[in-house]
């Protein structure tokens, strides 16, 4: 059995992928397999007494740059070394200081804090360079999202601020003012 990554160019269940999607794939280290690497893999595969093989192209480094969304997945984590998941570990410890960065702050400010933080995670979740691009009041789906962003952005979030957030976040709380004032 081969359980296969993208491939370029897209067919069969990739075909239903936007160029944005496809793009968002490749940055957190998954980018598509040309038609010549899939035949490569597949000629490995027929070579090897293996059940089960999982022929995808890997960038460890854009990996290693996206462990936030890499240690949500069980099977992506363990290609991670150990000291790079220490060492995401220990960030969001630091991260966790939140708490601390909003304490003495007026409610206002807190908010205002907060919805960029949001708005922060949002642009990296949808490649823009800065948070200025993203409306905190603009929806979510009208930014872009769909499920696979809605769980990426998610666990973003989830270990920046340490809350434990719902899966459905971006669903239940359609824009990023919304989960900012509900949720943290």
């Amino acid at each position: 059995s081969l359980a296969w990554g993208l491939w370029e160019p897209a067919r069969g269940m990739s075909a239903g992928l936007t160029d944005s999607d496809r793009d968002r794939i490749a940055r957190m280290g998954l980018p598509a397999l040309t038609v010549e690497q899939g035949l490569a893999l597949f000629d490995t595969a027929m070579t090897l007494d293996r059940p089960a093989l999982v022929p995808i192209r890997l960038e460890l480094a854009a990996l290693r740059a996206n462990q936030t969304s890499v240690s949500a997945s069980p099977v992506l984590r363990g290609l991670l070394p150990k000291r790079t998941r220490r060492r995401e570990l220990a960030q969001r410890s630091e991260d966790s200081g939140l708490s601390r960065r909003l304490a003495g702050l007026s409610v206002s400010e807190q908010e205002q804090v907060l919805v960029e933080l949001v708005r922060g995670h949002v642009a990296v979740v949808l490649g823009h360079d800065a948070s200025e691009t993203v409306t905190a009041g603009r929806a979510f789906k009208d930014l872009g999202f769909d499920s696979l962003t809605g769980v990426e952005f998610r666990n973003r979030l989830r270990a920046a601020t340490g809350v434990g957030l719902p899966a459905t976040l971006v669903f239940d709380y359609p824009t990023p003012e919304a989960v900012s004032y509900t949720h943290l």
